[in-house]
């Protein structure tokens, strides 16, 4: 269970760690990186005063480049535009600079891409020098917002060039390598942060955590893009959700070879053969579970906002009347209900811990109940 920076100081200085002075300044200290500079209607109004004036910028720079009929002269210009805002994003000082740069470093991108792609005529180009482009800005770009649009972007061209080339299956390639990423930053963010990576772990988790909800989108409407066996990514996010739960047996202290262990396991399994023609509900499990092991709201937010949407789909697509269908929904209950019953006799088989001694199955950052 996460606990607020509050309670986490005075534990430290319960255990001697701290003294009252060092606790005291971590306090002011985080408070003043919570309180803006100014109102939050000033930032906003400065916001839109510099996407208005990078417009107007952007458009005559854009339009003199369109007079010359030449996609090369578009393309030439969006890298100098591209390679002005990287240069000068880290000596911006305001926010209002800080906003121009960013406009200046999406439209540079979008015109070097749409040059190119428009003076070879070749999609496939156009998907490659996006990818590059914005893999080049997530490594130097520091900013976070746009550090995430650059995952979406690379994603999202990696996934239109697999469809031009008509090898909409090897999608399936792309979710296998989404899914391990996924689990790997938000399962090494602590890591990450202690290593000096936080301002890219975090909007490049994020980014990677959209991209994979998005995907599983493209299963909704069945094979508008002409992906077949979509069980096959069910595979992939049950292999990431198996693994996921048996990390969090080992820290909770239990033993794989356990009874939990084992219902755990089976009902993951048999709501992935139930649900397979729809990987959405196993990739929105999986960011839940992710977003409960992290302590992160904004995780849990997507990932409740996505299960949602992806069993009403699941639930409207079968091919079931409407009792067949309310059956299903109450058979589904019933044995949620079994399950939590039984989960609730096994832990209350449980032998008392002794005084100072920690229950199993608590989460290691809690206190030992007295």
């Amino acid at each position: 269970m996460p606990h607020s920076l509050d309670t986490v100081l005075q534990r430290l200085q319960a255990e001697g760690y701290l003294d009252a002075g060092r606790v005291e300044a971590a306090l002011a200290a985080a408070r003043s990186d919570h309180e803006p500079a100014e109102p939050w209607y000033v930032r906003a109004l400065t916001i839109i005063g510099a996407w208005i004036s990078a417009g107007f910028l952007l458009s005559f720079l854009l339009g003199l480049g369109a007079l010359t009929e030449e996609p090369l002269v578009l393309a030439t210009l969006g890298a100098v535009l591209a390679a002005v805002a990287l240069g000068l994003h880290r000596r911006a000082g305001s926010l209002y600079l800080r906003q121009v740069l960013f406009v200046l470093s999406l439209v540079g991108v979008l015109s070097l891409v749409g040059g190119l792609g428009a003076s070879t005529e070749r999609v496939e180009v156009a998907c490659l020098a996006a990818m590059l482009a914005e893999g080049v800005m997530l490594w130097r770009y520091r900013d976070a917002a746009r550090r995430f649009l650059s995952v979406l972007v690379v994603v999202t061209a990696l996934v239109v060039l697999l469809v031009v080339q008509e090898v909409p299956d090897a999608l399936h390639v792309v979710m296998a390598l989404l899914v391990p990423g996924v689990v790997a930053v938000w399962l090494g963010e602590s890591r990450l942060v202690a290593a000096g990576y936080g301002d890219l772990a975090r909007p490049a988790g994020y980014g990677l955590v959209v991209s994979l909800l998005g995907l599983l989108v493209l299963s909704v409407p069945g094979d508008t893009v002409g992906v077949r066996a979509w069980w096959i990514a069910t595979l992939v996010l049950l292999g990431g959700l198996l693994f996921l739960e048996g990390q969090e047996l080992r820290r909770l202290g239990a033993s794989l070879t356990e009874p939990v262990a084992w219902m755990l396991t089976g009902g993951t399994v048999v709501l992935a053969l139930l649900t397979a023609p729809a990987p959405g509900v196993m990739g929105a499990l999986l960011v839940l579970a992710l977003g409960f092991r992290r302590g992160n709201r904004t995780l849990m937010g997507l990932a409740v906002v996505a299960l949602a949407g992806f069993l009403s789909f699941y639930y409207y697509d079968l091919d079931l009347t409407l009792l067949q269908k309310s059956a299903v929904l109450a058979g589904g209950g019933g044995v949620l209900l079994g399950l939590r019953l039984v989960l609730v006799r096994l832990w209350a088989d449980e032998p008392a811990p002794s005084r100072g001694q920690r229950p199993r199955f608590l989460d290691p950052g809690s206190p030992p109940r007295s």
